[in-house]
């Protein structure tokens, strides 16, 4: 379970880039439909995916990149595959992890 001010949310829309979180947060991601995102912390030399979950009562998605392990200045990628479309976003969306407040 996280804590109260653990997580830093991203909304899954092209408009609502977010260039820097604070580092030992959880970045939330917020999607309008399923997706499977894929992520790294290493310029893609490893890569990790998370399911995005289902909110019933909100038909909205959510996906958590456990990200706060990793020291400030680490530029977190992600790209998404959405399951209905059966497609890969075909681009990377980037966040940089800042110092943690």
């Amino acid at each position: 379970m996280l804590e109260r001010g653990e997580v830093r949310e991203l909304h899954g829309h092209a408009d609502d880039r977010l260039p820097h979180i604070a580092s030992g947060k959880t970045l939330r991601l917020i999607l309008q439909t399923d997706a499977l995102v894929s992520w790294t912390a290493d310029d893609w030399a490893t890569t990790h995916e998370v399911a995005a979950k289902r909110i019933d009562s909100l038909d909205l998605w959510f996906a958590d990149l456990p990200v706060k392990k990793h020291p400030a200045a680490t530029k977190i990628e992600f790209t998404f595959f959405w399951i209905k479309a059966q497609r890969w976003e075909g681009r990377n969306e980037s966040v940089t992890l800042g110092i943690a407040k």
